[in-house]
């Protein structure tokens, strides 16, 4: 659209993960992230192996859901990556990954089994400085508002 790359899909059908997983694992700077539940454990080791690569990976979970067994919090926090609660007295719904400062994924999709399996959802991906920009931005709104968890709250294999 008016020279911005754009990619719709619909899970469970488009097999989301599949187009997923690659943009993490090219990822070269940088992968922010804000996310209302993210239990998938393929995307969360991909993004601990980036973080060894020397990637700049951390983000900030919906609190409410944030340590929950499945969460991907616990596996990001062990592995030393910069992780928070979302610090947003009311729901923080967001489902956003941002990919070296210039990819943008969104859309209704949280990066779980559930949704790539399950529920009918949609996910956007977007190729645009000036976008992803706009979302960094809320990226570091959020991060600002957010808190480490409590090492207490994290369970470490």
């Amino acid at each position: 659209i008016e020279d911005t790359p754009v990619m719709v899909l619909f899970a469970p059908e488009d097999d989301a993960m599949d187009y997923v997983l690659p943009l993490i694992k090219k990822a070269k700077d940088s992968v922010h992230f804000m996310t209302f539940a993210f239990t998938d454990d393929e995307m969360g080791e991909a993004l601990v192996k980036q973080s060894r690569r020397g990637v700049d990976v951390k983000g900030v979970f919906e609190s409410r859901n944030a340590t929950s067994n499945h969460s991907e919090i616990h596996r990001l926090y062990c592995n030393g990556i910069d992780v928070r609660k979302d610090g947003n007295p009311a729901a923080m719904h967001h489902k956003v990954f941002i990919i070296d400062g210039k990819i943008v994924l969104t859309g209704s999709y949280n990066f779980s089994n559930n949704s790539e399996n399950s529920n009918d959802e949609n996910l956007i991906f977007l190729s645009n400085h000036d976008i992803a920009g706009r979302y960094q931005e809320e990226f570091e709104k959020v991060w600002a508002e957010a808190f480490p968890p409590a090492q207490s709250d994290i369970v470490c294999p």
